[in-house]
């Protein structure tokens, strides 16, 4: 057997032996007790064992300050409804033995309650004694409740931690039963200060094929990740594994800037500070994340890769909290609460403080002489919501970040390398010098029109700001004012139709100027009111012929003030058909389209060709999903996708065949892209203990350019991110004491490069030149890299206190991962440069 299909069987061997292992385990630091005024006294026949039963209230986040309430919502914006409320209960037979021996006590228990408030499923969490569990089980198994619902009218399916209390005496004994992680305000040392997060399944709610969805309390753990939960995407199936300087979302064989990343309807700029060090938006200041690596619906347009979907949640509105946090990277503090009865308000600000870290590392090893790095970011988020009534909901927000970074070659650096610019362009001749800024600011109103029709509108506006120097060889600087908007209205005709109807777009202007130093003297470029404007409208409706069966059909139309060819439509198609409670088969079909990518550079009239036409693509989703478990679910999705139209930079080959200097363009959009694939997620769903997933894909990812290169003429060759196969594996388990480990095991094939089959002196520019082979035609060596976090949690009364270190690459002294290569001058000498290992120390303060 092949040693890599060994060491896969072996890895899933252990995740499962884990996914058992966590959930056998007992839960001896959680208890809640909800109010004496819940309590229900029960019976029994002979009055010789009295049990007693305490049904789950309908509870909100004010039970924790001690209040009760009529609906249940996480604190960070997630379950908003009622908790299920218990109408039958049975009593336990007691077996006459254990009775007469004396043997009495709590079997705590897990309770599947469903949709209908029946019980699905019962798991033993503490065993008293193995009758007694099995007795408690079997009249578990015949309680009714009163479903929970999802905004009091959606029923759902929950699970609750129940204690069936076996007692011998003649005064009554009660029976707890409490909802998941609703901690009690006289026994908060013993829960988790922020894990105000109802465990709940929605059945029949999801409409996308090809979807995944993750909380923010989940994201925030796993290994590898710094924390910050928006780079989970780079963890799910279907992601090429980025290089590590560059951050890049790759899906299914597209580009980076072929997806699209949205903050509440409309388009962020940049996801990632410096390539993926943290994310832009902070994590902490949202609600969920969701990642559509293909065949989504109308809704979206203008991207034919993926869709990264980042929601933001909303304040606190019970009471003022906040938390701070520091770590080797950067510190931050968020500070959330009510303002008034109607007003809440949230707001986080952070800073990094690595690039301090860095100059002092080198001032000490004495490397300030040569070269000075001084990178830097900061971001600030300010949210407010307003709740007119119960029909209209308004969401004020302001979101900025910054990214600086200057490179100083010191004075003991080879004069070639420095002085030799142009000090007109830019005074430091010795400095390399990047800034990225953005502001998003605008407002989102929710508006129920009635209890069928519903309204999602958004409007933003955004400031950007780069620029770019090097060496005085080049400067660069560009200003974009822009308009983004978003309308949804959707309309419940029946039980069986929604139709959704929208529109958005986005109108922007960019001024820019770009100066370049050669051997011929200084380039100029220079745009003032560069006009970009895309409007898109769109229709679908969602059928249900039969309950179990769900097709979508819908049309889109986008339209590209920018380009000479205008716009296109798009038409998709989708469907979800349930074999049974645990087993369903989907797919979709469709078109997509976009702008020509980069937007801009590719599409000017001097540096690129104006006549580029809209890039498109075929989307081809089948999936099936199995609920193995009530935790443990499997999600395998085959997809096929094709591009065209796809922008490319002009050969020599291309000027050459130019019959005038008219016909010259610099970039050419004849470019075709295919892709293929199957993607396996097996997941174990978060409990108190244990949440984990396997996650594979193995794929094939191509291009053809045609009839333009020489060694590989109109022949397809391997995407830059081709990885045939992308295993991860991540756990996280809590251990007693608020003790938490996890460790994330990623393998991907190497990727493709393009091999020197020799060398060439240019004359002109005095330097050797490579001469290449076919493109993308040999790999680097596999990657391999291990990530490692643990968490400590002490809690006090009010607050918490949380330290983390969490490293990454841990392995890099066993086995060095390949990023890329690098040559000497003359190209005899090639080095291949791997990441090193990455610790992150942090503390954290919860009050």
């Amino acid at each position: 057997m092949n040693i890599n299909l060994k060491i896969t069987l072996f890895l899933i061997f252990v995740f499962f032996a884990t996914c058992v292992f966590a959930q056998d385990i007992n839960d001896d630091d959680f208890e809640i007790i909800l109010d004496d005024e819940f309590e229900v006294i029960l019976e029994d026949e002979d009055d010789d064992v009295r049990a007693g039963l305490k049904p789950a209230p309908t509870v909100d986040i004010a039970d924790v300050n001690g209040e009760s309430a009529d609906t249940a919502q996480s604190q960070e914006g997630g379950f908003v409804g009622s908790m299920p409320v218990q109408l039958e209960f049975v009593e336990a037979e007691y077996d006459s033995t254990l009775f007469e021996q004396g043997i009495e006590g709590d079997v705590v228990m897990h309770i599947l309650i469903n949709e209908e408030g029946r019980i699905d499923t019962v798991e033993i969490v503490e065993s008293l004694h193995p009758i007694l569990d099995e007795a408690a089980a079997t009249a578990a198994m015949s309680f009714v409740f009163r479903p929970a619902m999802l905004y009091d009218s959606i029923p759902v399916a929950v699970i609750v931690q129940y204690v069936y209390r076996f007692a011998i005496n003649t005064e009554v004994e009660e029976e707890e039963i409490w909802v998941e992680t609703l901690p009690d305000p006289d026994a908060a040392h013993d829960t988790d200060f922020d894990d105000f997060e109802v465990v709940a399944f929605f059945r029949g709610l999801q409409t996308e094929v090809a979807v995944h969805r993750l909380t923010i309390n989940e994201m925030r753990r796993i290994p590898g990740l710094s924390g910050d939960a928006v780079k989970v995407v780079q963890a799910l199936p279907g992601v090429a594994r980025p290089t590590a300087t560059l951050g890049n979302i790759v899906v299914r064989g597209t580009a980076h800037h072929d997806s699209r990343f949205l903050l509440d309807g409309t388009d962020i700029l940049l996801l990632y500070h410096f390539g993926g060090l943290k994310s832009t938006y902070n994590s902490e200041a949202l609600e969920s994340i969701e990642f559509f690596p293909g065949g989504w619906g109308v809704n979206f347009g203008d991207a034919t890769g993926a869709v990264v979907k980042l929601r933001s949640r909303r304040a606190n509105n019970e009471k003022f909290t906040g938390h701070a946090d520091l770590n080797m990277l950067d510190m931050f503090l968020l500070l959330e609460g009510p303002v008034s009865p109607r007003w809440s308000l949230l707001g986080t600000a952070r800073r990094s403080h690595f690039g301090e870290l860095l100059q002092a590392g080198m001032r000490i090893a004495g490397a300030d002489s040569i070269i000075t790095i001084a990178p830097f970011y900061w971001d600030y988020v300010v949210r407010a919501d307003f709740a007119a009534n119960d029909r209209h909901h308004f969401t004020f927000s302001s979101f900025s970040s910054n990214d600086s970074l200057a490179v100083i070659l010191g004075d003991d650096m080879d004069d070639s390398a420095v002085g030799t610019g142009n000090d007109e362009l830019r005074e430091a001749t010795n400095s390399l010098t990047q800034r990225m800024f953005f502001s998003i600011n605008g407002i989102n109103w929710d508006f129920d029109i009635n209890d069928n029709l519903h309204n999602f509108f958004t409007f933003k506006t955004e400031h950007i700001y780069f620029s770019f120097g090097a060496l005085g060889f080049a400067r660069s600087e560009t200003w974009v004012r822009g308009f983004r908007w978003h309308d949804n209205l959707a309309w419940r005709q029946s039980e069986q139709a929604t139709f959704n109807f929208g529109f958005d777009g986005y109108l922007g202007l960019v001024d820019m100027e770009l100066d370049l130093v050669n051997h011929r003297g200084t380039v100029r470029l220079e745009r003032n009111d560069w006009l970009f404007a895309r409007t898109g409208v769109f229709t679908n409706v969602e059928l249900r012929p039969i309950d179990n069966w769900l097709i979508i059909p819908g049309i889109r139309y986008d339209y590209y003030a920018e380009l000479n060819h205008g716009g296109l439509p798009s038409f998709r198609l989708s469907s979800r058909f349930s074999l049974n409670n645990e087993h369903l088969i989907k797919g979709a079909i469709g078109t997509y389209n976009q702008s020509p990518k980069p937007q801009g550079m590719v599409i000017d009239s001097v540096w690129g060709n104006p006549n580029l036409p809209p890039t498109q693509a075929a989307h081809f989703v089948l999936g099936h999903e199995w609920q193995i478990t009530d935790l443990i679910s499997l999600d395998v999705q085959t997809y096929i996708n094709r591009q065209w139209n796809i922008p490319r930079a002009a050969t020599a080959h291309d000027i050459r065949a130019a019959e005038s200097i008219d016909d010259i363009n610099m970039y050419i959009g004849d470019g075709i892209g295919r892709s293929r694939g199957i993607e396996i997620m097996l997941r174990h769903d978060n409990n108190e203990r244990f949440f984990g997933w396997i996650a594979y894909t193995l794929s094939k990812s191509e291009r053809r350019n045609p009839s333009t290169d020489t060694l590989a003429p109109n022949q397809w060759v391997n995407f830059s991110f081709d990885q045939t196969h992308n295993f991860q594996l991540l756990a996280s388990y809590r251990l007693p004491r608020n003790w938490e480990i996890g460790g994330r095991l990623r393998y991907t094939t190497g990727n493709p490069t393009t091999p020197i089959i020799g060398t060439e002196y240019h004359l002109t520019s005095n330097s050797v030149v490579p001469i290449r082979g076919v493109p993308n035609s040999e790999r680097m060596d596999p990657f391999f890299q291990f990530d490692f976090r643990v968490d400590k949690r002490w809690q006090f009364q009010r607050t918490a206190l949380s330290m983390y270190f969490d490293i990454q690459n841990l392995l890099f002294f066993v086995y060095a991962s390949p990023e890329f290569i690098i040559h000497n001058d003359f190209y005899t000498e090639r080095h291949v440069i791997s990441m090193p290992i990455i610790p992150s120390l942090g503390v954290r303060f919860d009050f």
